[in-house]
């Protein structure tokens, strides 16, 4: 065998070892966020209460969420208008971050790609985003999600 040839083999072996773990940790990590009744999110930490859209800004400071699909299904774009700028501060807390909730499965989406952190304090009637990474592009349009905004988790939003 030529040297070639048995380098080409052994680049191939490790790539293919590459996959099988990779693969194996994504459906580990599927698997521990679709088991179980869907009342924890990632690392079982309990989601926030359940509001109704008009106790959404009384929880949160905040109304009117919008979730719509972007970036050729692979983003969430979530908009929302302050009402409350002193409840709105709980949405930038690293202890309550936020989180959408796909609810035909109950598999928590964490993976805020821009938005959340203010850049100064926010202000009432003034509309907010967040930009969610959208894994394996699993949110469509007309699904149902939850929306988790500091201590309130708004469920049933209709996918745009």
């Amino acid at each position: 065998m030529s040297v070639p040839v048995a380098r080409n083999r052994r680049r191939l072996a490790v790539r293919a070892t590459g996959v099988a773990v990779g693969a194996a940790a994504a459906a580990g990590a599927l698997l521990a966020f679709t088991s179980g009744d869907g009342a924890h999110g990632a690392q079982g930490h309990p989601l926030p209460m359940a509001v109704t859209v008009e106790g959404l800004a009384d929880r949160s400071g905040v109304r009117d969420v919008r979730v719509h699909v972007t970036g050729g299904g692979g983003l969430l774009d979530v908009r929302y208008e302050v009402v409350d700028p002193g409840k709105a501060a709980l949405l930038h807390d690293a202890g309550t971050p936020p989180a959408i909730v796909y609810e035909p499965t109950g598999t928590p989406i964490e993976g805020l790609l821009m938005g959340h952190l203010p850049h100064g304090s926010a202000k009432p009637g003034v509309s907010s985003f967040m930009i969610f990474v959208n894994p394996g592009n699993i949110v469509r349009p007309g699904d149902e999600v939850g929306v988790i905004l500091g201590p309130a988790r708004l469920p049933h939003v209709r996918v745009e």
